[in-house]
């Protein structure tokens, strides 16, 4: 039972998509402006309209690919994204425009939510959980370099070229997936999740203690990155009077937080069980909160200081949102694609709403981003403390449950 190393990689690719197509489209939206004459303000809308799109495209898809499978739910992503990204690359309205990209983000999210509830389908949690920080680790990257090539790709062949990449990507990746990865979910299972509807799905996996405190913990966890991130620009280059070239390498140093946390979090894995690493997690999350605030509030080391914590609170992404999701979506198997949707939306609300809270405390400055991002790290470690709690209560050990052995298959190549 389990993936081939290529199969890995494939569903990885998969959900990395999704932060490719909000940072390589970042260097065209300055093009858009003369395109289809609008201001500057209204080209930000090709991002919030992406990200609206994914957060709420998750909540039909996951009761979806429980019911009809994983396959077809990953294929037919693909697809939406190839029709949306034609439609994008021969818009001439800026309203067509934004119309696309909302498509686009739901097929992004469907494959996305299916490729994860693929892997809890056929891998045992502490195998699953590697997957997931293999993800997070490409995830880590992806900031990093979607920029250029989108900077590059659009000094090249200006915006329609970024639409012509992405097509070509999403047919490379639907031709993969149609070859690479059979369906994951049994016929019985499919015919079981069709006897209830959405809602009572929902309902049930928000009812579970079980997955309540790892779910809301997470999204906690990830709302610390994605406060901090949305901010990061203005904070640096208004209170620091960072250069371009400086906040780049600021915000590179943050991001190797990510990479070094997906590194050590697979390393653990091989000897440790996820839940145990969520253990060993939680001091470490309550740490880069009290030191947040301490380098904050003292202004300690400057920006250095600044970087340096934030580092450490990257460096607590990958464990946390790997272990807890391989937890989450292992104690209601049935429902996975349920859980996976949840689990996405939630840490894109709670992103939402941590940026919202620095901009209401006074925004780019020092004060009320530490103050966030230190909250959230606060609340991540506290709900891991208290997910561990409900596990001990009803006696279960969450990391080593597995599939029915008559539901078990391996789908490998």
């Amino acid at each position: 039972m389990g993936f081939s190393r290529g199969q890995a990689l494939l569903v990885s690719i998969i959900v990395v998509m999704s932060p490719v197509m909000i940072d390589m489209h970042l260097p065209m939206l300055p093009t858009l402006e003369n395109a289809f004459g609008v201001p500057a303000e209204a080209t930000r809308q090709v991002v919030s309209i992406y990200l609206l799109g994914y957060a709420l495209g998750q909540l039909l898809v996951g009761p979806l690919s429980d019911r009809i499978g994983r396959r077809p739910v990953i294929l037919g992503g693909m697809a939406l994204l190839m029709i949306a990204s034609f439609a994008a690359l021969f818009a001439t309205s800026f309203t067509l425009l934004l119309t696309a990209r909302a498509i686009q983000a739901v097929g992004v999210c469907a494959a996305t939510v299916g490729a994860r509830a693929t892997v809890q389908d056929v891998m045992p949690p502490r195998e699953a959980a590697k997957i997931f920080s293999f993800m997070l680790m490409i995830g880590g990257i992806a900031p990093v370099i979607a920029p250029v090539v989108g900077s590059l790709l659009t000094a090249a062949a200006g915006w329609r070229g970024m639409f012509l990449l992405v097509i070509l990507l999403a047919l490379l990746l639907f031709l993969a997936a149609a070859r690479m990865l059979p369906e994951s979910r049994t016929l019985s299972e499919r015919l079981l999740a069709r006897q209830e509807n959405t809602l009572t799905s929902y309902r049930a996996v928000a009812a579970n203690r079980l997955i309540q405190p790892y779910l809301i913990g997470a999204a906690f966890n990830l709302a610390a990155m994605f406060g901090f991130v949305s901010i990061a620009p203005a904070l640096f280059t208004t209170q620091y009077g960072l250069n371009p070239n400086q906040l780049a390498v600021a915000l590179a140093t943050i991001a190797v937080g990510l990479l070094i946390g997906g590194q050590a979090g697979q390393l653990l894995l091989a000897r440790f069980t996820p839940d145990a690493i969520l253990r060993g997690s939680t001091p470490l999350t309550l740490c880069s909160a009290l030191l947040m605030l301490v380098i904050g509030g003292t202004g300690a080391g400057g920006v250095y200081g600044l970087v340096a914590c934030q580092a450490l609170v990257t460096l607590t992404i990958a464990p946390v949102q790997a272990n807890a999701m391989a937890i989450t979506l292992g104690a209601d198997r049935q429902r996975a694609g349920s859980v996976a949707s949840l689990f996405g939306t939630a840490g894109f609300a709670f992103g939402g709403f941590a940026s919202l809270l620095i901009g209401a405390l006074g925004g780019a400055q020092t004060a009320s981003v530490v103050t966030v991002i230190a909250f959230c790290q606060l609340a991540t470690a506290a709900l891991l403390m208290t997910g561990e709690r409900v596990r001990r209560r009803h006696g279960c050990h969450i990391a080593s449950q597995q599939r029915p052995a008559e539901h078990r298959h391996d789908v490998s190549t």
